[in-house]
């Protein structure tokens, strides 16, 4: 697979902030339907999400991996390090992931590079623990039912902090599948 189009979610098309306040979540998930697109649309091409320094908060559920989004090309996401590109989760009470295929083929064959995953801890949770449960990380969910077969994911320079759950694996494949 080749390296394709890179788009940065600070694009004016897509219009993510990264300030840390305002909620991303539309601008980002407007890029991830573009790279995906563009990478379903050109043979052996990987199209990139680029985060450049910042904040990103994300308050809808599953942005990376949109229902609409299926590319077998897979997207790179990428960000400037992992201390500077933050993707933030916004948990209000209900949990939020980054990544849920929630039992759908959805884009394989993703690599994450230079980015950080972090959750906001609640108020009511001492600043020392700094764990918000309903903050999670990577869920793939994977089912002989649908075909649903999630693979190829790669993680380079990545910082998960803050988060109830990191990855979490499920579903109903046996060892023979």
């Amino acid at each position: 697979t080749q390296v394709g189009v890179f788009l940065s979610v600070k694009e004016p098309r897509f219009g993510a902030v990264g300030d840390g306040v305002t909620d991303d979540s539309a601008a980002i998930l407007a890029c991830v339907y573009a790279a995906a697109a563009a990478s379903s649309a050109s043979a052996n091409n990987r199209h990139g999400v680029y985060f450049p320094p910042g904040i990103y908060l994300i308050g809808t559920s599953a942005c990376l991996t949109p229902s609409a989004v299926t590319s077998s090309n897979g997207i790179h996401f990428f960000g400037a390090g992992m201390h500077t590109s933050i993707l933030r989760l916004n948990t209000s009470g209900s949990d939020l992931y980054f990544y849920n295929n929630v039992s759908t083929a959805r884009t394989a064959f993703c690599t994450f590079s230079d980015i950080a995953f972090e959750g906001i801890a609640p108020a009511s949770v001492s600043a020392y623990t700094d764990i918000s449960d309903n903050a999670k990380a990577f869920r793939i969910y994977s089912t002989s039912a649908t075909g649903s077969r999630e693979q190829g994911f790669q993680f380079y320079r990545c910082r998960f902090d803050c988060l109830g759950t990191g990855f979490e694996f499920a579903g109903d494949q046996t060892a023979s599948e």
